[in-house]
């Protein structure tokens, strides 16, 4: 966790708390959830364009510090909001709902995936390795040292897209780190 912490803070992902600390322990709410994506997904100007938007969502003032990121996340269908038409920011996230926050980043979107929210989800991380080595509750909230590190993984993880000549997603070529548009430097020599 710490790892995954540190390698999403040097990403540029997240920011972590004032007194430098990343909060591993702590619980991750949804609002903080919708940052981390669009984060990792290299769409934080986008999430900037739509702040002060109005959102789909009653309980999302268009003037919050997370609005824009909920639009983007909502526009992108990285998340879905209550049969209430509430998105509820400062709830906690449950593990069930980061794993599938996380596999629509990746393009696992649309139902369909077999079998029922949320297994099918869990099943589909389980497979790629992306929760390997966590246990937890798929209704427990989940914390953030978990989240970073799905998150991590996510971000080594290919990106597809639903084929409907195969019936299944397809990987599109690109890894979602490959989103954030990073310059690799393989060789640097600081004086």
């Amino acid at each position: 966790q710490d790892q995954a912490g540190l390698r999403l803070k040097a990403l540029g992902v997240i920011e972590g708390y004032p007194d430098g600390s990343l909060g591993l322990d702590r619980n991750i709410t949804r609002a903080e959830m919708a940052v981390v994506l669009a984060e990792m997904s290299g769409m934080s100007n986008a999430a900037r364009v739509l702040d002060g938007v109005p959102s789909a969502f009653s309980d999302v003032a268009s003037n919050a510090w997370y609005t824009g990121y909920i639009n983007l996340a909502q526009q992108q269908s990285w998340v879905s909001g209550y049969p209430d038409g509430t998105f509820r920011p400062n709830a906690q996230v449950s593990y069930a709902e980061a794993v599938t926050m996380m596999l629509n980043t990746l393009g696992y979107q649309g139902d369909r995936l077999p079998g029922t929210w949320p297994s099918n989800y869990l099943v589909k991380a389980a497979q790629l390795n992306i929760t390997s080595g966590l246990t937890f509750g798929r209704n427990d909230a989940a914390i953030r040292g978990d989240v970073f590190l799905i998150a991590s993984r996510t971000l080594d993880k290919d990106m597809v897209r639903w084929n409907s000549d195969e019936n299944d997603f397809l990987p599109t070529g690109k890894i979602l780190l490959d989103e954030l548009d990073l310059t690799l430097v393989e060789d640097a020599r600081i004086t």
